[in-house]
């Protein structure tokens, strides 16, 4: 399967928040009072589901697990996703193909960030 580089360009405003924490903030799990992450991003593009598949959101376990936020479309500003319910360590969004039923992210990574203090 070939992988489709996303260029850097396109992502120079690209911009990742996590607003509202899946993580509690000190480490000891999720906070089931936390509605879920919204994403504030720019600079992406809106892709069509068909032939170029849909964003997915995922966040990343302190063991390295990934865990889908949930999939979606971006048509620009903000998204909210659930809460997966894990204590995440970071996050990322990636480019999914086309009808994709795998439970792993895809090699076309668009964004990644760190969390601390519930951003990334």
């Amino acid at each position: 399967m070939a992988v489709r580089t996303v260029r850097p360009a396109a992502l120079v405003a690209a911009g990742l928040a996590f607003l509202a924490a899946c993580s509690g903030g000190d480490g000891t799990g999720p906070d089931p009072d936390q509605p879920g992450l919204t994403l504030s991003l720019s600079g992406l593009r809106t892709l069509d589901p068909v032939t170029e598949g849909s964003y997915e959101a995922w966040v990343i376990t302190a063991a390295g697990q990934a865990v889908s936020a949930g999939k979606f479309t971006w048509a620009g500003g903000t998204v909210a996703l659930a809460n997966p319910g894990v204590d995440a360590r970071s996050v990322e969004v990636t480019i999914e193909p086309p009808g994709d039923p795998s439970p792993a992210p895809s090699l076309q990574r668009l964004l990644a960030g760190a969390l601390s203090g519930g951003r990334a």
